[in-house]
């Protein structure tokens, strides 16, 4: 059998057919019978999963096939564990690993012994190069730009430079109808009802908006870091929405990103805000009897039975939420003591994101003067090295203060009463989901609370 990979460096321009001609000759000297080819195409070395290595490692352990082929030991694995794994699983059964260009004879111990020195290489090159790229990686983030290559939706790439394209508007609407309640499914559907396609040309999926718009390259941004923990830093490309439409973007995020499904796209309009108000538990909706119809359940009741059983009826409920918005409406006094509140903490979110902005500026300052430092040859290698890192983790943990306070100010800032006013007014046309996200910036929870000398729960609604 032979095994052939292409790394997404391509290094060397090893392509697929050099490597199976080699293989090919090897085992025609030989007298082998090549029954299987398998191949894996721009697919590093490092990490073992997803690749066809795994399936001829079976096959092998199968019987099916004798010897595994491949033109080097390092097509195998290139991490010290995943070699050490799959020579153990095949030679433990008498199966064979051999390389077509690397003559050793693994018959003996010093073959044996040659053949480890050669995946040991492989593995410091492997480190070598991934020590490169991470350089490579944060110079390029230090320049405003993207930490790898490649289009991106709504822009045209010339080189290192991003201008929006026709799609720009299009991204600007994804970010919108988020910050107004629709969600990725959605806007899923609607992007390939009307036509548009990923950068790929592929039909977009729920999962593909929420990576491109949590990216926020479209507010002007460079991410880095895995998605659930990605910092942002200021990039040198246009944005198509506005700073604050990125911390709306954000706030919205916070609101539904950590829920289940069925809270971020809820089925009923108080899922994930209506809670038990003995043991402050999460109330589920549940059918409470055929007369009743559904209604809200404690889940701590609901799961162990360890919380007195209180239930209501989800008319009961909304109804008392909707007297409360028409009351903040109406209300001059209540609606001046949440505006209060509101400017409160707008005052303070902002005086913590001018903080944060200000250190911000100072950390880039010096960690431009370092880096012209380090071009002049007045900063030692290894000393540039050192601080810059360490100003790069300070930077990245000061933009993620930034935007945390950015976004809770945007959320704030809205005046109460008149986006109650405005709710109430669109209450009958407003689909559910956008409902349910005004609903979150204004309401904190909803509580039901236990009957007192024989009366009816009661609802209090605790304003945001």
């Amino acid at each position: 059998m032979a095994y052939i990979r292409v790394s997404k460096e391509r290094e060397e321009g090893i392509s697929p057919e050099i490597q199976l001609a080699a293989i090919t000759d090897y085992c025609r000297g030989r007298g082998y019978q090549l029954v299987e080819t398998l191949t894996d195409l721009d697919l590093t070395g490092r990490f073992w999963r997803r690749r066809q290595v795994e399936a001829a490692v079976t096959m092998i352990e199968a019987g099916t096939v004798d010897v595994l082929v491949v033109w080097k030991v390092s097509r195998v694995a290139r991490n010290r564990k995943d070699w050490a794994i799959a020579v153990d699983r095949i030679e433990s059964i008498g199966g064979r690993l051999e390389s077509a260009t690397e003559q050793v004879d693994t018959t003996t111990s010093t073959g044996r012994l040659a053949r480890g020195m050669l995946a040991e290489l492989a593995a410091f090159e492997s480190e070598r190069i991934g020590e490169v790229w991470k350089d490579v990686h944060a110079h390029r983030i230090s320049r405003g730009l993207p930490s790898r290559g490649g289009q991106r939706f709504g822009y045209d790439r010339d080189g290192d430079t991003y201008t929006p394209n026709a799609d720009g508007p299009v991204l600007a609407g994804m970010y919108r109808a988020y910050i107004a309640g629709t969600g990725f499914t959605t806007i899923a559907a609607r992007l390939n009802a009307d036509g548009h396609r990923t950068r790929t040309g592929a039909l977009w999926t729920s999962d593909g908006v929420a990576r491109v718009l949590d990216s926020g390259f479209g507010a002007g941004l460079i991410s880095r870091g895995t998605r659930r923990r990605a910092t942002h830093t200021t990039g040198v490309h246009p944005a198509v929405i506005t700073s604050d439409e990125w911390a709306a973007y954000l706030a919205a995020r916070r609101v539904r990103a950590g829920l289940p499904p069925k809270v971020a796209t809820p089925a009923y309009l108080l899922t994930g805000l209506i809670v038990c108000g003995d043991c402050g538990s999460p109330m589920w909706a549940n059918r409470l009897g055929v007369a009743a119809g559904y209604g809200y359940v404690c889940s701590r009741w609901q799961r162990s039975r360890g919380c007195r059983c209180i239930t209501i009826t989800r008319a009961k409920a909304e109804t008392a939420v909707l007297d409360w918005l028409r009351h903040v409406a109406d209300d001059v006094d209540t609606a001046a003591h949440l505006q209060a509140q509101r400017v409160t903490a707008t005052r303070s979110s902002d005086a913590a994101a001018t903080r944060a902005r200000q250190q911000l500026d100072t950390v880039r300052a010096r960690l431009a003067k370092l880096t012209l430092g380090w071009t002049e040859g007045l900063v030692p290698d290894g000393a540039y090295t050192d601080a810059r890192d360490e100003l790069a983790r300070r930077e990245t943990e000061l933009v993620a203060r930034v935007e945390r306070a950015t976004a809770d100010a945007t959320v704030t800032r809205l005046p109460a009463q008149p986006v109650v006013r405005g709710l109430l007014d669109d209450w009958a046309v407003l689909p559910l989901e956008q409902k349910r996200a005004m609903l979150g910036h204004l309401i904190t929870r909803v509580r039901v609370l236990r009957p007192v000398d024989g009366g009816r729960v009661t609802v209090e609604v605790v304003p945001r």
